[in-house]
Parts: C-alpha cells; structure tokens; sequence
C-alpha cells in the first residue's frame, strides 16, 4: 500500500515552536540536527502506521504515536497521528508533535 503523509495545522505550529526553542536554547545547528531527525521520523510514516515502535493510544481513540528517534535512542518528542485507509491508498496525518513529559489527553483533540 502506498501512504501518504501530511502535517495538521497544529503539528505545524509545534513543529516550528520546536525548532525555534531549540535554536534558542542550544544553537542553529543542534536546531537543524533536530529538525532533521523529526523529519526523518515523519518520513518514516511512509511505510505506514504498523511500523515499529508505534505505539497504540486506545485511551485517545485509536491515536497512534511516533518516537523520533536519534539512532535506537527515543529523543524528546512523539509524533501523534491518525490514518486511513481507501482503495489501495492510506493517508496518515500527524495531527501533533508533543514533548515526552506532555500529557497527549490534554493536546489532542477529543474526535482524534
């Protein structure tokens, strides 16, 4: 099956919100390191929503997250993300790019 991926308005927003503190805080080419690997996690997503490590969000009504990773260590943020499938075609929307320490209940929206 061939996925496409797509970015929400508010994963947007928090992607630049990212990359902005990021430069702030620790310089533009630690900013740039970053933004490539939450890229890289978003282009992972190609394959589809089973890849490993998703992982289910029951509670969130089927929601599913993405570590980025850097190598095979979890860096700071998870990709949320919703999917479906039509015809030989998926469609995957990350619908928010939230802090580990986030509580994804209080960020996502309830028809997620």
């Amino acid at each position: 099956m061939q996925w496409n991926v797509r970015f929400s308005g508010p994963a947007l927003r928090d992607f630049s919100g990212i990359i902005e503190w990021t430069t702030r805080e620790f310089g533009p080419a630690q900013a740039i390191r970053y933004e490539a690997l939450i890229v890289a996690a978003a282009e992972t997503l190609l394959q589809g929503p089973q890849i490993v490590p998703v992982k289910d969000w029951p509670e969130l009504g089927g929601v599913r997250c993405l570590p980025v990773m850097e190598g095979r260590r979890r860096a700071r943020h998870l990709l949320f993300f919703s999917w479906s499938e039509q015809g030989g075609h998926g469609s995957i929307q990350i619908l928010r790019i939230l802090h580990a320490s986030m509580d994804p209940a209080l960020h996502l929206p309830p028809e997620a």
